[in-house]
């Protein structure tokens, strides 16, 4: 045909057009060699048509081809376009009867149908999963404004009472309700008759927060379309062989061409109706096309919460749409609740750690944390900043009464229940409007404690609180009852020296507990040490020449009584009284090291060979070795009464009991037998030369004559002392005893 004449009807001229783009895809299909005709592209295709495609943006012609090309692909199988912006459009020709295939199947198509594919194909664009479009009610999690929240969803006719009760029409709890609708009705009913419905229910009382999605009904044209879905889903995404018992009576060699044209049909019809969906839901512009508009301007929402007034959705998206709608619903309900941003991303546990945290830290510092450190400074502006729960400004956050407007709110509330106790139940009914996760409620009441300087208390008894999750129903908030300043000053002292425990020098509740929980577990983690030390020691004491004044068993008991007195100590403000009073050496470290080497000390003193150190301390003065046996003792026994700082036990144990070997393998005289049953003496030979292959110094003798039965059990352990020494200096000999009786 030749150029289109000026005036031309309009149908004319798009029948031209139309006429004009299809001849160019089918000549791109019969000559792909041609180089114009190689990877047609909607903006090529509108190119080679240039002066045919007439738009009232110029520009825009290459948009308005593939809108055509899009619809044409979605009743002809043969056509196939790409995702892309500028996609790729193939015509293949296919002599295949695939329609024959979906009209065996026509009696899929019924309304059920229809409404089962529409209801997964809204469920997908808003991301509920689809084994969900089973169930009769849904629910459906989100995210808003940093807390977690869940939706109610019915999908179903609201015309019909039948379909969707009155019941199901009433929100349970605090949850939001939102009934969906399906944009097609049977019979002559319209959105006019589902919005009626909802202002029936109003008028009789019914109040609930509860939202209608009504939309936008489908023109016959795009119902079709529904309807040849629904048959191309059985076909291809229904029981496995439904393709294969339907599509017998075709060329067994046509067959699997039939089903890659249906499979590109259904792709494109299935793109083509999440765009008509999206303007049925009002999340885009109408087409008359797509859309009835003759039952005239209508609200999509209708809503059974007389406080709530919707607004136009805005979004890309139909699951934008659907958050524009939540936010809506939600903001209604709690008008009050922080704005964290990003709103989608759930505040979680650890970020109100973190702020509690240099909550405490500004308040053991004057009320300032500078420099905060750079990793944390976005939490903490994410979450501190729209909770007001002090103000996290460049590099350094700040915490004061200006800044943490929760407290007169609790304050206020407080005066005018007149309770002076605050139990944390009543804080979350205060807080209740506001619609805060439990965690965001436990951080805002450890704030208001820490700000006021009142006193977490369980059953009557102080509870310390560090974290969030520490914030329990059980708690209550009362004025703190504190040491007084002399006693506080000593045990923060001494807590800090004794047990490694430092806070701050502020008296405080908090502080208060912080040092009493310190305190409380280094003590229950040396209790059973210090016990153990001290026994030890006196289990040993004569022979390490303690005293009950020796300064290291001094240190050993107090220890040992303190730690005991501490640990099951469960009144914080006893607990900072009993270390203020207890009574100390004038020099603390000593004590403190006393119980922190406990363990290691109390394991040295048990594991010594005592039985080598009491042979040598009962060497009589007429043994020759008598004067070396006390030097060495009094050397243990002056490390032994000396304080564990000053003078360590276990090296000294050590040495003394190698000393003790070295002794006791001294040789001695062996006098005559003396009348009266003593025993003889202890002899050692040594040869002085070196036989071939032995070691320097040759073999040892030891000899023991005439030993009585009275004094075998000293003899012998002298004997084995020194035996034992000889072999550790010549660890590769072995060992021949000879022994009679005469």
């Amino acid at each position: 045909p030749g150029a289109i004449a000026p005036g031309a009807p309009s149908s004319v001229a798009t029948f031209f057009t139309d006429d004009r783009l299809i001849k160019t895809l089918l000549i791109a299909s019969l000559a792909p060699a041609i180089p114009a005709m190689r990877a047609m592209t909607s903006s090529r295709l509108a190119h080679l048509n240039h002066g045919t495609v007439a738009t009232p943006i110029p520009g825009t012609e290459a948009t308005a081809v593939l809108t055509k090309v899009r619809s044409w692909a979605q009743q002809v199988g043969e056509l196939q376009v790409g995702d892309e912006s500028d996609p790729v459009i193939r015509l293949e020709l296919s002599g295949v009867d695939y329609n024959s295939v979906i009209e065996r199947v026509r009696h899929e198509d019924t309304p059920g149908a229809r409404r089962s594919l529409l209801r997964r194909l809204v469920f997908e664009q808003v991301g509920i999963d689809a084994g969900a479009t089973l169930l009769a009610e849904t629910p459906y999690p989100t995210v808003w404004r940093g807390s977690r929240r869940s939706l109610e969803i019915v999908f179903g006719n609201v015309r019909d009472a039948n379909e969707v009760p009155d019941d199901a029409m009433r929100a349970s709890g605090d949850k939001w309700k939102l009934v969906i609708d399906y944009p097609f009705d049977e019979g002559d009913f319209s959105p006019n008759d589902d919005l009626a419905r909802m202002d029936r229910l109003r008028e009789s009382g019914l109040s609930s927060r509860t939202v209608a999605w009504v939309p936008g009904f489908l023109t016959s044209a795009r119902q079709d379309d529904i309807g040849t879905l629904v048959l191309l889903e059985y076909l291809l995404a229904g029981a496995a062989d439904a393709f294969e018992r339907n599509s017998a009576h075709l060329p067994v060699d046509g067959r699997q061409s039939a089903k890659s044209l249906l499979e590109n049909r259904r792709r494109s019809l299935r793109e083509s109706l999440a765009g008509v969906i999206r303007q049925a839901y009002g999340a885009a512009r109408v087409d008359p096309r797509d859309i009835d508009t003759t039952f005239g301007e209508l609200s999509p929402f209708a809503t059974l919460d007389p406080g709530l007034t919707l607004q136009p959705l805005v979004g890309a998206t139909l699951a934008d749409a659907m958050g524009s709608l939540i936010d809506q619903m939600l903001a209604s309900q709690y008008p009050g609740h922080p704005k964290f941003d990003p709103g989608h991303a759930e505040v979680k546990k650890g970020e109100l750690n973190t702020v509690l945290a240099h909550v405490v830290e500004a308040m053991a510092s004057g009320g300032r944390v500078d420099p905060v450190e750079t990793a944390k400074r976005g939490t903490m502006s994410r979450v501190a900043n729209p909770l007001h729960v002090g103000e996290m400004l460049e590099n350094h956050y700040v915490f004061n009464q200006a800044n943490f407007t929760w407290r007169n709110f609790f304050t206020q509330r407080a005066a005018e229940e007149g309770i002076t106790t605050v139990p944390m139940t009543r804080i979350r009914a205060w807080l209740a409007p506001y619609g805060l996760a439990r965690e965001v409620e436990n951080l805002l009441a450890a704030a208001w404690a820490l700000l006021d300087d009142k006193q977490w208390v369980q059953a009557g008894g102080a509870v310390q609180v560090t974290t969030v999750d520490n914030v329990t129903d059980q708690l209550e908030l009362r004025e703190p009852t504190l040491p007084p300043e002399s006693e506080w000053e000593i045990a923060r002292e001494r807590g800090a020296v004794l047990f490694g425990v430092t806070v701050s020098a502020l008296r405080s509740a908090a502080n208060v507990g912080l040092l009493a929980a310190g305190v409380r577990t280094a003590a229950a983690q040396r209790q059973g040490s210090a016990v153990e030390l001290a026994g030890e020691l006196l289990a040993h004491a004569e022979l390490l020449g303690l005293t009950p004044a020796s300064p290291r068993l001094v240190s050993a008991t107090v220890g040992r009584d303190l730690v005991a007195r501490i640990a099951v100590e469960r009144d914080d403000v006893v607990l900072i009284g009993t270390l203020a009073g207890w009574t100390l050496a004038e020099e603390p470290q000593a004590l403190a090291r006393s119980i922190s080497a406990a363990a290691p000390v109390a394991v040295a003193v048990r594991s010594a060979t005592w039985s080598v150190l009491e042979a040598v301390a009962g060497i009589g003065d007429a043994d020759q070795r008598h004067g070396a046996a006390q030097a060495m003792m009094a050397t243990l026994s002056s490390v032994a009464a000396a304080e564990e700082l000053h003078s360590p036990l276990a090296p000294a144990l050590t040495a003394a009991v190698t000393e003790a070997a070295r002794i006791l393998a001294l040789a001695k005289p062996s006098p005559d037998v003396k009348p009266g049953g003593e025993t003889g003496a202890t002899v050692v030979e040594r040869t002085t030369g070196q036989d071939e292959g032995s070691r320097a110094g040759g073999p040892q003798r030891f000899t023991v004559n005439d030993i009585r039965l009275e004094g075998v059990d000293d003899q012998f352990d002298e004997l084995r002392a020194a035996v034992r020494a000889a072999m550790k200096q010549d660890p590769g000999r072995v060992l021949n005893v000879e022994w009679w009786l005469q």
